[in-house]
């Protein structure tokens, strides 16, 4: 066994409309237009318009029962 062997966990820091649709948020259209209306926060990169990961989680994962 390897013991240099490292695992990498790569953490997603954006989502796009589509993928956010595929979620269940709502349709792609859906979500683009409440991009569009300022109610979900957009960060440009490139000519691609994300959401923040962060708002994601904050509005639609549900926290774990303690």
């Amino acid at each position: 066994m390897d013991v240099n062997r490292r695992i990498t966990v790569m953490q997603k820091v954006a989502y796009s409309a589509k993928e956010l649709a595929e979620m269940g948020i709502g349709s792609e259209s859906h979500v683009r237009r409440m991009m569009k209306a300022g109610e979900i926060p957009v960060v440009k990169l490139g000519n691609r318009e994300l959401i923040p990961a962060y708002w994601v989680e904050d509005n639609f994962v549900k926290p774990d029962a303690a």
